[in-house]
């Protein structure tokens, strides 16, 4: 397969996705990605870049409103643009100057959890299926017509990481098996339908409310633990940072962090109570 194509990505969908389109034969030949901060655990797709030589020049934190970012991705002669965990919209006038347009890689079954942080989301609200999705990217975020989707099974054990993890591999095989045949005019989309919307998420949504039941709690926990920010509580005047928990259901006591033996924390909460077996 032959072709010009930007991307735009970040994190370990975005470093990976850089070796996936070089493997398939695409001329990368540009990269626009996101400083890689202290508190954030994902890499920067700017070393992908450079170990892949892929594109001539690689863009962090630019703002893609600027007219300069036009008159560079026109010079560059694009077919495609492919997003990977790319963290903003990309514009219209940008689009406008691929020949084919752009396709992003979702980490949801669209059109269900549109927006930030839809591994985190599902994981929180206690999904048992999550998915990816390659979609045309258009005006409005995650709402473009589907090209192809893969959904996967989100077990009671998995959190966040795990999602994504499982995002990662079947988002990247799909943009495999499905971007040479959009390249080619050989793929239909579909439409989406009416879709559920989540923002972004804060490291202060993870503090802990003890009065809810014990299942949402565990939730929670497994949708923020790492190498997100963590689940939360106050105790004895200090932050407890809580990364996992075990359901205790044979167990019931007032919601609150309230019994300790120095290794595990017993905590009660709405319903049962949660043990705490790892935390700081």
């Amino acid at each position: 397969m032959t072709g010009r194509c930007i991307v735009f990505g970040h994190g370990i969908v975005g470093e990976e996705g850089i070796g996936r389109l070089q493997h398939m034969g695409l001329e990368i030949v540009g990269v626009f990605g996101h400083q890689t901060g202290a508190d954030d655990w994902q890499p920067s797709i700017e070393g992908a870049a450079r170990h892949f030589g892929a594109g001539k020049e690689c863009f962090l934190d630019a703002d893609l409103q600027e007219p300069w970012v036009v008159r560079k991705v026109r010079a560059l002669r694009s077919d495609i643009m492919v997003s990977l965990y790319y963290r903003d919209l990309v514009p219209d006038q940008v689009l406008a100057q691929a020949r084919l347009g752009g396709i992003n890689l979702h980490g949801s079954l669209l059109p269900a959890y549109r927006g930030r942080a839809p591994v985190n989301w599902m994981v929180l609200r206690g999904e048992t299926e999550g998915g990816a999705t390659l979609h045309v990217m258009t005006r409005k975020p995650d709402a473009g017509p589907i090209l192809a989707q893969r959904s996967f099974p989100i077990c009671e054990r998995d959190t966040a990481f795990d999602v994504l993890l499982n995002v990662k591999t079947h988002g990247l095989d799909l943009l495999e098996e499905y971007l040479p045949k959009y390249l080619r005019g050989r793929i239909a989309t579909v439409p989406q339908g009416r879709g559920t919307y989540f923002g972004r998420r804060r490291p202060e949504d993870g503090q802990i409310d003890w009065n809810l039941p014990a299942d949402a709690i565990y939730n929670l926990i497994r949708a923020v633990t790492r190498p997100y920010p963590g689940a939360f509580s106050l105790h004895d005047g200090r932050r407890l940072n809580v990364w996992w928990a075990e359901k205790e259901p044979a167990i019931l006591l007032p919601p609150g962090l309230l019994r300790t033996d120095g290794k595990t924390i017993l905590a009660g909460t709405g319903t049962h109570a949660l043990r705490l077996v790892d935390f700081a």
